[in-house]
């Protein structure tokens, strides 16, 4: 039994003798391998005093002293009280301090070397007894048994942890260990110096580990922990449901788990006007892949509102799933603008589970992914042209202006290819990618990435313990807990959003006394917009000038800012200390552009409280989320097409403003006769009756 506890590597003895009687070898070279391998056995025998680095980076040295060496005591020590040699009020035991000088340095190679025994180039560690000038070569005072006794090696500390992640109890471990008294186990262990082991090695161990029970026990199916992980989501009042679904072209039946909390499809209802996608890799020893489904609260939180685990990523199954959701939110969940990277798959579970809806308006493509696939296919100098034009026509906001430069990419790419490439990908996609089709409503503007999914997916990752490019060792239970643990952490963060909406403020109102009035998220933004002004004023450039709108009594401006937020931008604030600067000649009083009235205008837009009150389908006066009545389809209809119409105008007045102004004002002034008209049609009955016959 204690041989599969223990695997001792071969010819372990003369290893440990050879790195322990160094007096006997001298100066001798060690492959990473060998050192991997037998340095763990010996460690125990060493204190690492220091390291240093060379020079060059070539390499590592280690100074390792006897763990039974004499103490250090620092310079400038002072004397202990003459009550006790510890200096403590009271006298605790602890080991006797040895008096062995051996020491040791061990080179530790950055970059391969030459070996100067067999003449190979690899990584080899260097180990040699350390003697100053003047010294002769020294030896262990000592037994290697006294070693042992005072120090576990990292060799047997390993072993003695993994028998503790299996659920053994410290007293356990040590009998298991000692072959619980057969001689062949403790031969064994003997031979690496466990024959000092005592049960408190083993209990102090247990002390400083967490027990991670994410972990699958030795022998469990993935059939009972999938079973393990669907009575804790009930256990904990999700719903949850297995699906399958069948591959059309292997035949290959695909499994899935789809579950959310109740709680969280709030969320999904409330501000599902836009949804944030993605999958999660290597989050279990399974590989299955989590899907998550995210929601942006009225703090500007994004909430992982539900979630499925797939067993390979296939549009049929993922669509399944996102028709259970559906369902299960009673079909209140209106995902008119799904935002994911460029996945064909999650376009195309889309367009299966929504698009007889009649709700789906476009599927957005993430801007950072679609640059980053502009980088992968016009890296070549050739197409530095190409790529050019199309990363500018991401950015611009007509859909002429866009379009223009899509046709003027195909124009400069260097190959038909190149050319059928840009025609299918990017202009037959415009829509999706391009910034002009999100300028009418200031949620897509401020939302243009899946930076959000990749916190969350960061976050999951450090749930689950992984480094880059780790694999999980949890299985489906070990996931299904990490999901909820750091959702649970996502809940924190709204409760403590919610109440800083409440109670904290920025230091400019201060100087703006109504901007208190403010959500914080939003008195944060703007405090972030007004401290450009201070680098405009060092770089000395001039106050800007924008017009006044008549309508609203506010300054318009066409920065990205103030199309995002509708919040006065650093031009405005840029005015406004001009105006501070150059009172009024009359009163001698500065005249502010920022008055009290002015952010009265601008708080009028926040009645809902939060960055919730630019979804225009959210209901309103709703404080927090709870499933209520469903929202009229028949006014999200009219929103939308609303939004369509405003997105006509701006397009067609933008492709006149470029042709000829004079036609850009004609279409203004016939739009303004024939809307006076429509709206006192409306409101004079007589009138109306009129315009009927």
């Amino acid at each position: 039994m204690t041989s599969h506890l223990i695997p001792l590597p071969a010819e372990h003895e003369a290893w440990i003798d050879k790195f322990f009687r160094f007096q006997f070898h001298g100066r001798f070279y060690v492959t990473e391998q060998q050192y991997r391998t037998y340095w763990p056995l010996v460690d125990g025998f060493w204190t690492h005093r220091r390291k240093e680095s060379h020079v060059h980076g070539k390499f590592i040295t280690h100074y390792y002293h006897c763990c039974l060496s004499p103490p250090r005591l620092p310079s400038k020590a002072e004397k202990f009280p003459s009550e006790n040699s510890s200096g403590k009020s009271r006298v605790t035991s602890y080991n006797v301090a040895g008096t062995c000088g051996m020491k040791i340095k061990v080179i530790e190679p950055i970059q391969q070397t030459q070996s100067p025994v067999t003449g190979e180039n690899a990584k080899f560690w260097i180990f040699e007894q350390q003697i100053k000038a003047g010294e002769v070569l020294c030896m262990h005072n000592h037994t290697i048994e006294a070693d042992w006794k005072r120090k576990r090696c990292t060799f047997l500390i390993n072993i003695i942890k993994d028998e503790l992640a299996k659920g053994y109890t410290p007293g356990q471990v040590k009998d298991r260990l000692k072959g619980v008294g057969k001689v062949a186990g403790y031969e064994r262990l003997e031979s690496i110096g466990g024959a000092f082991m005592k049960r408190k090695d083993c209990a102090n161990l247990a002390k400083g580990m967490r027990l991670d029970i994410r972990k699958p026990a030795v022998g469990t199916t993935i059939h009972d922990n999938w079973d393990s992980a669907t009575r804790f989501l009930l256990d904990n009042g999700y719903f949850c449901e297995t699906l399958m679904s069948t591959n059309i072209k292997t035949e290959i039946a695909i499994k899935a788990m789809v579950f959310a909390h109740p709680y969280k499809l709030n969320f999904l209802i409330l501000h599902g006007y836009l949804t944030l996608f993605d999958s999660t890799h290597k989050i279990n020893l399974h590989n299955y892949n989590l899907f998550t489904f995210m929601g942006r609260e009225e703090n500007g939180i994004w909430v992982p509102a539900a979630n499925c685990l797939v067993e390979s990523e296939n549009s049929d199954i993922l669509a399944r799933c996102m028709q259970r959701i559906y369902e299960w939110s009673d079909r209140r969940w209106r995902m008119q603008y799904p935002l994911t990277d460029n996945s064909a798959i999650e376009k195309a579970a889309v367009r299966k589970a929504f698009g007889g809806e009649g709700f789906l308006k476009s599927h957005l493509l993430c801007t950072v992914h679609s640059e980053r696939t502009l980088s992968r296919n016009f890296k070549a100098g050739i197409d530095q042209e190409s790529f050019n034009f199309l990363r500018y026509a991401i950015r611009c906001t007509t859909e002429t202006q866009c379009l223009s430069l899509c046709n003027d990419a195909i124009r400069a790419a260097s190959s038909e290819r190149k050319r059928d490439y840009i025609r299918k990908e990017w202009l037959g996609t415009h829509t999706a990618w391009a910034m002009h089709a999100r300028q009418h409503c200031q949620i897509l503007l401020q939302n243009t990435s899946t930076n959000a999914y990749e916190a969350w997916h960061g976050r999951l990752k450090n749930g689950a313990g992984l480094k880059k490019g780790e694999v999980s060792t949890h299985g489906i239970y070990g996931c299904i807990r990490t999901v909820h643990d750091c959702a649970h952490d996502v809940e924190n963060n709204i409760e403590s959003a919610r109440l800083e909406a409440k109670t904290r403020k920025v230091t400019l109102t201060k100087t703006y006394p109504l901007l208190a009035e403010f959500p914080y998220s939003i008195q944060r933004t703007i405090a972030i917009e007004e401290s450009k002004v201070a680098t405009r004023m060092e770089q000395e450039m001039p106050p800007p000038v924008r017009e006044l709108d008549s309508n609203t009594g506010l300054f318009t401006c066409n920065c990205l800012f103030s199309r995002r937020y509708k919040l006065p931008c650093q031009h405005i604030f840029h005015m406004d200390r001009a105006s501070i600067s150059s009172p009024d000649t009359n009163t001698g009083e500065p005249d502010r552009i920022l008055r009290n009235e002015v952010w009265q205008r601008y708080l009028n837009r926040f009645q809902t409280g939060g960055t919730a009150s630019y979804e225009e389908l959210i209901p309103e006066n709703v404080d927090t989320p709870a499933i209520t009545k469903a929202p009229d389809p028949g006014r999200t209809a009219r929103v939308l097409k609303l939004g369509e119409v405003n997105e006509r105008i701006r397009s067609t007045f933008y492709k006149l403003e470029e042709e000829d102004s004079q036609l850009s004002i004609q279409l203004l002034n016939d739009m303004e006769k024939q809307l006076s008209v429509s709206i006192t049609a409306r409101q004079d009955p007589l009138h109306q009756e009129h315009a009927e016959k």
